[in-house]
């Protein structure tokens, strides 16, 4: 168990690592923080040069990406270390929570121990299928679950809204915004902002969704390099898990414009998006923004595979 200092220190950040432009810090305190870890992103997000910011309260780590030519990591590390300073009350008055384990724990130990009928539950198991069918056992990979995804997909298309409303350079209504994919994200997320009175374009690359953009009302673009007329945009979102916006597109697109990376890697945007002071890349943002209820949609998925009802 973790105890808990009542002063700064305990908030003070020790470099886990640093390389160029990238800055790991360990902040005990952090553990207690889970609650408030938007809060502490968010501030520590208006440090100038910072890129990005990921806070993991669960293992007392943040990760900021910085531009090197505004500030340096000794530099950063003193500037979170005034931000973080001010979480030293809330953190010592929150209620204690049980750090998770760590990502890297090996996989053989725990399969020794699983009995014989036990059904292996997790996400993208595909690495870990070799060592399951060497123990004999069962695996429901819960990631190739559709029910899960379109749930998942509405907790992303939430989740994007704050920070996408955070680095627009105008107020929402009337924005033109840019939807790159229309799959499970993609249409919810062009469907949310349509109705909060944005002007949204959907590019995609088949005809039927197109056709489906524009049967809902939203402009539609064939995706790819013929897709023009990117000045006018004031934030461009991306849900394409595969590269879609090249070099020449990135150029014509308003420096400041709002980008942001919604698909797995390697996302759609072109490496030079990572420079643009409006990029933020917001993966895996319903654990983020609301993990009990992606929680929630793992747990209901493992129960249908079991067959089981959930309790009232």
């Amino acid at each position: 168990m973790l105890r808990r200092e009542s002063n700064k220190d305990w908030m003070k950040g020790q470099i886990a690592s640093s390389l160029p432009g990238r800055l790991r810090l360990r902040v005990d305190g952090l553990a207690f923080l889970f609650d408030a870890r938007m809060d502490v992103a968010g501030a520590l997000a208006t440090i100038v040069g910072v890129r990005r910011v990921q806070v993991t309260p669960c293992t007392g780590s943040v990760l900021l990406e910085y531009d090197q030519n505004k500030l340096d990591s000794a530099a950063l590390a003193e500037c979170a270390d005034m931000v973080l300073a001010r979480y030293a009350m809330p953190a010592l008055r929150a209620p204690d929570r049980i750090r998770a384990a760590p990502d890297d724990l090996p996989l053989a130990p725990t399969l020794d121990a699983a009995a014989p009928d036990a059904l292996v539950c997790g996400g993208l198991l595909d690495a870990a299928v070799p060592a399951l069918q060497a123990h004999g056992l069962r695996w429901f990979d819960y990631a190739r679950d559709e029910t899960l995804a379109l749930e998942n997909a509405e907790l992303t298309a939430e989740a994007a809204l704050p920070p996408l409303l955070a680095r627009l350079p105008c107020p929402l209504r009337g924005s033109r915004i840019l939807i790159l994919g229309f799959g499970r994200i993609g249409k919810r997320l062009a469907w949310k902002l349509h109705t909060l009175g944005a002007a949204v374009t959907v590019a995609a690359r088949r005809p039927e969704a197109l056709a489906l953009a524009r049967i809902l009302g939203l402009q539609a673009e064939p995706l790819g390099p013929q897709l023009q007329g990117l000045a006018v945009y004031d934030a461009v979102v991306n849900t394409v898990p595969a590269p879609v916006i090249c070099d020449v597109q990135l150029s014509a697109i308003r420096p400041d414009a709002a980008l942001l990376e919604l698909a797995s890697l390697p996302g759609g945007f072109c490496p030079a998006a990572a420079e643009r002071a409006g990029y933020l890349a917001a993966r895996g943002l319903p654990g983020v923004y609301a993990p009990e209820a992606a929680a929630a949609v793992i747990r209901r998925a493992i129960f249908r595979e079991l067959d089981l009802e959930e309790c009232p």
